[in-house]
């Protein structure tokens, strides 16, 4: 259901000046595609969510202020889709004799798809369209990255656990050091 609700978003989105088309919040995925390549990433999503189930892991729905991640036994892995582009600087002709001219951007879509996982850990992070494979076919190790990524940060969570105390402590015999040292 969240591929379907993030390809209702993005169907019904109007382009940025990029002419990038996004959805982010907590019953989508984090996506942002050209207009032409909504109904593909969808596919990948949908694929993606079919398939986690059998790998132990499941589809959770974000809070205000956290994105819709994936959960497997309940370490969370949250990863966006993109689509890759080109950004070229130019002066527009009404700038060009301005003492400051102001720059402006033309973005150039390449078609090509990027999947990255978010967050810090040791591992594969990313898998993208290439000259050989499409993202489709890269589905399996993409899933196998997934679940990976989750063992890794369970695992460094579980090996560097977070102090319950600041790293800045105070200890009250250091005061005394100056409080008796004598004025120069």
């Amino acid at each position: 259901p969240f591929a379907k609700a993030t390809f209702a978003t993005l169907s019904k989105a109007k382009p940025t000046a990029a002419g990038l088309v996004f959805c982010v919040g907590a019953a989508h995925f984090q996506c942002t595609v050209s207009p032409a390549l909504v109904e593909r990433a969808c596919r990948i999503l949908d694929a993606i969510e079919r398939k986690l189930p059998e790998l132990g892991g499941q589809v959770t729905r974000g809070t205000d202020k956290k994105p819709l991640c994936l959960d497997f036994g309940g370490q969370p892995v949250v990863f966006t889709l993109t689509e890759r582009y080109t950004r070229t600087e130019f002066i527009p002709e009404s700038e060009r004799k301005s003492l400051y001219p102001r720059k402006d951007y033309a973005y150039h879509l390449t078609g090509e798809l990027k999947l990255a996982i978010e967050g810090y850990f040791d591992g594969r992070k990313s898998w993208s369209d290439g000259t050989r494979a499409k993202l489709e076919d890269k589905l399996p190790e993409v899933l196998a990255g997934l679940a990976a990524a989750a063992a890794r940060t369970a695992w460094a969570a579980d090996a560097y656990p977070v102090r319950e105390t600041s790293f800045v402590s105070y200890d009250p015999g250091f005061d005394d050091l100056f409080v008796n040292a004598p004025k120069p």
